[in-house]
């Protein structure tokens, strides 16, 4: 029998997101695939920042544009279309994927100027009132992965056809690690992991305003990368707000659950998210979480059995939930339990499912 040929086309991608987690999980499980019937292929058009996510892909084609944003974009707008037009017509897919709008919307108006055959795919990652597709972009693709039910609502209100929309949640690897509590004789611990942004998508400025309010005796260690502008704005704002003993930057980590030994709850207080990685690749090591209830994402994976949500901008909710948790009134203690709360996201038949979302 044939194979069923896909290509996933991703535009430059700097290598440290929950993007790159999805791509590199779907990989895998491809990898592991009973089935004999499908070819996949990864296209990069303009590469990447850190190639650890991609190293182990392989079916890949790398086109490297430059890391200057100015000269990218000058390459982007005069060689990527064309790029495109070569690889689909080397390579005969079935079936194209983009989490780019640029890169679905100009594989579909090829689609439609040489009669190709392949189904377009849009595979959007964020919000679409954060990261708007143009209405255009939104006609032109015949499939609407969707990694949340959130951004599903947000298609079929810009006027995405219902059937062109499938629910397909990003893969997580069920954790190797189940991380316990802290001890009741010593502080109770929180992580972040994120970009490191005051303000912008990760919104750390209401996160530690929160934690300004809340008494007792308490710890929050920051996992992640930003500039060196970006930590020092932060450093100075803990600071300002005087919490600076009780706060530690642990730094970028690539193999982060390895490196947290306890931990009683890891925030994320984002203003917009799609379906972040961070709360599930938590959850999935027995970790409960405290998220802002953004409107896409979060209320699809947090529960009773694995966390709160608290309404974005309300601090005086958030340094509530985080004051009980420092007294210590929440049992979070069955570790399996926060494990298997999530049992609907592990990446068992992830690959066969995302195909069959395809049809």
């Amino acid at each position: 029998m044939k194979k069923k040929k896909i290509i996933i086309f991703l535009p430059y991608m700097p290598g440290y997101g929950g993007i790159e987690t999805v791509i590199k999980n779907l990989l895998e499980e491809y990898y592991r695939y009973d089935g004999n019937d499908y070819d996949l292929r990864v296209v990069s058009i303009g590469g990447y920042d850190n190639g650890n996510w991609i190293s182990k892909i392989k079916n890949k084609t790398i086109i490297q544009l430059s890391q200057n944003k100015i000269i990218r974009k000058f390459e982007y707008a005069s060689i990527f279309p064309f790029v495109l037009l070569y690889q689909v017509l080397k390579y005969k897919p079935d079936f194209v994927i983009s989490t780019s709008s640029k890169l679905w919307s100009t594989l579909y108006f090829w689609k439609k100027i040489f009669n190709f055959k392949f189904k377009v795919a849009s595979w959007r990652h964020s919000s679409l009132v954060y990261y708007p597709s143009s209405d255009l972009a939104l006609k032109m693709a015949d499939i609407f992965l969707s990694i949340s039910t959130g951004i599903g609502k947000q298609l079929k209100n810009k006027g995405v056809p219902k059937e062109k929309i499938r629910i397909v949640y990003n893969p997580v690897k069920k954790g190797k690690y189940s991380i316990e509590r802290t001890s009741t004789t010593n502080p109770v611990k929180f992580i972040f992991v994120g970009r490191l942004m005051l303000g912008g998508q990760k919104n750390m400025k209401e996160m530690l305003d929160a934690f300004s309010k809340v008494s007792g005796n308490w710890k929050l260690d920051i996992y992640g990368k930003g500039t060196e502008s970006q930590k020092q704005e932060l450093g100075n704002y803990i600071k300002k707000i005087n919490i600076q003993d009780k706060v530690n930057f642990a730094g970028f980590k690539k193999n982060l659950w390895e490196n947290v030994k306890n931990a009683d709850g890891l925030l994320m207080t984002s203003k917009f998210e799609g379906l972040p990685m961070a709360l599930l690749e938590s959850i999935s090591n027995g970790v409960p979480v405290i998220s802002s209830n953004c409107e896409t994402g979060p209320d699809d994976i947090v529960n009773s059995d694995n966390g709160f949500l608290y309404e974005p901008g309300n601090i005086n909710e958030l340094s509530t939930i985080l004051n009980d948790f420092v007294d210590r009134k929440y049992d979070f203690n069955d570790v399996e339990k926060i494990k298997n709360s999530i049992d609907k996201f592990y990446n068992k038949n992830y690959f066969a499912e995302f195909v069959k979302s395809l049809y």
